[in-house]
């Protein structure tokens, strides 16, 4: 059975969501960063009792993720004493952008009623190219931004010990960034060992190799064909 296509106004409708946004003071220069996104059904009222989530996805950054309140002021981390704070970064409400809506849509096909998203890096950029940019600069003085840096060990073990034992992790982080950034997928194939530790089923839409795997919003990403295409294959892969 095909995943069918909902549209974002009933999405916005039927799920709140919330993120960690925080920033990292790294050599005279503010880092933005998100570590955390949970993206809830709104009849589900037993969040703050029950973190476990139906779907991990694990994607490449956080890119246009915002947090709805303009006025809002995330926290500031030296490098000192980020890896202990991280984890606990307050939730706050977020503004979806079209990704998390991919993410919403197989919740939706799939009875699924939370969704917890982490990144392969924490920095927040939506564009690909200074993305990458900021990762080189960024990497080179602390790999503080990736929850698969040694740094935050404890962090990535205590959100895998929150997973259930049917809980799907659903690799996403992409192709064209792993091409073009030995960093990213430096950062990518520590991903994939830390994987090995837990028993979870693990989904993708595979590229060419283990370090690529198909984003949910295929370039141009404004094409709305290309993300139903997404959707398709991996409504093929939920439902094996």
């Amino acid at each position: 059975m095909e995943f069918n296509w909902i549209e974002e106004e009933y999405l916005q409708q039927k799920y709140q969501v919330l993120g960690s946004f925080y920033n990292v003071e790294l050599s005279n220069r503010t880092i933005k960063c998100r570590n955390d996104l949970h993206i809830l059904d709104k009849d589900f009222t037993d969040y703050d009792s029950n973190l476990k989530p139906d779907l991990l996805m694990i994607m490449m950054n956080p890119g246009k993720s915002t947090p709805a309140d303009a006025d809002y002021i995330p926290p500031c981390y030296s490098t000192e004493n980020a890896p202990h704070l991280i984890k606990d970064t307050q939730k706050v409400e977020t503004i979806p952008d079209r990704t998390q809506y991919q993410i919403m849509r197989i919740m939706w096909n799939m009875g699924y009623k939370h969704s917890r998203v982490i990144n392969i890096s924490d920095l927040r950029n939506p564009i690909s190219t200074l993305f990458k940019r900021d990762l080189e600069q960024v990497h080179v003085l602390n790999s503080i931004h990736s929850i698969f840096s040694e740094l935050r060990r404890e962090e990535l073990e205590g959100l895998f010990s929150e997973l259930k034992d049917d809980s799907v992790v659903f690799k996403a982080w992409g192709i064209d960034i792993v091409n073009k950034s030995a960093t990213f997928k430096n950062l990518v194939n520590k991903c994939i060992i830390s994987l090995q530790t837990i028993n979870q089923q693990q989904k993708g839409l595979q590229g060419p190799s283990v370090y690529h795997t198909r984003h949910p919003l295929p370039f141009p990403y404004w094409s709305k064909n290309r993300q139903k295409i997404w959707l398709t294959n991996a409504g093929i892969l939920f439902k094996e």
